[in-house]
């Protein structure tokens, strides 16, 4: 059984057998592959996994930079054993299209899926790159591309998500030892314009439910959701039954529904509680999700086609369902809720994402400036 030892040049330099002991085996948990046999007179580091262990060779001789080169070296690569030597056979890596097609085959959620999916769109015939032939360059070319397409430029955003995600798959490959480093890491995201804040100002409003409390479809109590509780659409359309809580007037997200990939609960009003009660007394009981598709009765994809007619008929401009969340959150605001409380509210990782509705309440600053006198 190895010993835990973070493989460091002091901590290295300081190591010594006891008189008790034969040889100790030393491994660093945050490297893959690579052990150190601490002998009476030498300190020998090894390759091993399941298939091998193979000598590397004595340290200091061989310094710990050198062995970890080595290591992913091995890694990236076949060995044919012949002799007390080792040739090296060159072995093609997979390419990026390949790797994270192997990467979904493990995933547990079917949101990676869809990033993977719009990934592989974006990335046109760069996914068709050998990982070891990736470059900063490239990707970097592929960016500018993308981004100036003259029929359809793309957001930074949409670039900056992109990026990310691979940025995150290809850590993961230099962590498995496949890759001995990221190309990404380093670039730097594409500076973003302002997010867009959206909500309905009062007459906006008085119209908006007006005409929405004159329905006793699907849409109403998807519209209130959204309204009431700031939930994305996909989280709404992965909605089952079982997800409410009557009990404690509260709807369970899971993760696998989440965009941060995190479960949680979101409170609901007696006005959201009352009209998903009207909902699922009309609902086919034996069907899992609150909102199926009226097609094939699983969960429904894609955009929603009747808000999109529903606005068409309300006369405002410009308001998409995504702007509902934005509405949850801006009344929140203006209405004296403390950005902390939104924050949990909209469940963001980050306080930055919440501060973008700050300006929404001036009153608030100018009570709190008051409290001083």
């Amino acid at each position: 059984m190895a010993e835990q030892l973070k493989f460091t040049k002091s901590n290295l330099d300081a190591l010594r057998l006891s008189p008790e002991n034969q040889q100790l085996n030393y491994k660093d948990p945050t490297i893959k592959h690579l052990s150190l046999v601490l002998g009476r007179k030498t300190k020998t580091w090894y390759f091993r996994n399941k298939h091998r262990r193979l000598k590397l060779g004595i340290y200091p001789y061989v310094t710990l930079g050198a062995a970890k080169a080595k290591v992913h070296e091995l890694m990236l690569h076949t060995y044919l054993e012949e002799g007390d030597t080792f040739i090296k056979a060159k072995k093609d890596l997979p390419t990026l299209a390949a790797y994270l097609a192997q990467w979904l085959s493990i995933a547990e959620t079917v949101k990676p899926h869809q990033r993977v999916r719009d990934l592989m769109s974006a990335l046109g015939d760069l996914k068709h790159t050998p990982l070891d032939q990736l470059t900063t360059e490239t990707i970097k070319r592929w960016r500018m591309d993308f981004i100036h397409v003259k029929e359809r430029p793309r957001k930074a955003s949409t670039v900056n998500r992109h990026l990310s995600f691979l940025k995150a798959r290809l850590n993961e490959a230099v962590n498995d030892g496949i890759l001995l480093s990221n190309p990404l890491t380093g670039l730097a995201a594409l500076k973003e314009a302002d997010h867009r804040v959206r909500y309905l100002d009062d007459d906006e409003r008085s119209q908006f439910m007006h005409l929405l409390n004159q329905r006793d479809d699907f849409l109403k109590p998807m519209c209130l959701i959204a309204l009431y509780t700031g939930l994305r659409r996909g989280e709404i359309y992965s909605m089952k039954w079982d997800h409410i809580q009557w009990q404690n007037n509260s709807i369970y997200i899971p993760a696998s529904s989440a965009k941060n990939h995190t479960s949680g609960t979101v409170p609901i009003n007696r006005v959201l509680v009352e009209s998903l009660q009207a909902w699922q007394q009309c609902s086919d009981g034996t069907i899992a999700w609150v909102f199926p598709s009226p097609v094939t009765q699983a969960k429904r994809q894609g955009p929603c086609i009747a808000f999109n007619n529903f606005m068409s008929q309300t006369g405002i401009n410009d308001f998409h369902f995504h702007d509902m969340r934005h509405d949850f959150a801006s009344r929140l605001v203006q209405r004296g809720i403390d950005l902390y409380q939104v924050k949990e509210l909209m469940r963001h990782k980050d306080i930055k994402m919440t501060q973008r509705y700050a300006h929404l309440a001036p009153k608030q600053l100018h009570d709190a400036v008051e409290a001083l006198l």
